[in-house]
């Protein structure tokens, strides 16, 4: 199992909603973008940390790998500027009871963090723009801030919800 990290602030009403990650293929030079092909390599069964508004809301489970697919007509503006060509993840997620919010303990987060394609600023502890990047599983330890219990029960305060919504994932 991998863990990955989304960063879902425009679009992350339609996406959670919609149960899916969605990401343009290119950037706006038309030039491929690690975090984008990271869409690709998802598998069924990896867990992504969904961050908005400079927080983890969510924790979510990846249901398709990447597949073709163009910008959601829910978009509507939002993503103007990316091109229409994108990939698509099916995901399901659950709410956090307990929102993080990683820069508060960016100190302890710092030594885990790489020094190519990280998911946040090691100085500030922010969130760049970009979109989806692996996080190593030392990384995700994130959760001990979020759950009292221990990782496997991230979304144990509801198995009734998620046991009617898996499709592939079963804990």
């Amino acid at each position: 199992m991998n863990y990955w990290w989304v960063n879902q602030n425009q679009t992350h009403r339609h996406e959670i909603a919609g149960e899916y990650m969605w990401s343009p293929k290119f950037s706006k030079n038309n030039r491929r973008n690690p975090y984008y092909d990271n869409m690709v390599k998802v598998s069924p069964g990896d867990l992504v940390y969904s961050f908005i508004d400079t927080k983890i809301q969510y924790i979510g489970i990846i249901q398709s790998r990447g597949f073709s697919y163009l910008k959601p007509g829910e978009f509507g503006s939002e993503g103007d500027t990316w091109d229409d060509e994108g990939w698509k993840v099916r995901v399901i997620y659950c709410p956090l009871e307990n929102i993080i919010r990683p820069k508060d303990h960016i100190d302890q987060l710092r030594p885990f963090l790489p020094d190519k394609y990280s998911p946040l600023q090691k100085d500030s502890g922010n969130g760049p723009q970009n979109s989806l990047s692996l996080i190593s599983s030392q990384y995700s330890s994130l959760a001990k801030f979020a759950f009292p219990g221990n990782f496997p029960s991230i979304c144990s305060f509801d198995r009734t919800y998620l046991s009617r919504r898996l499709f592939v994932f079963h804990p």
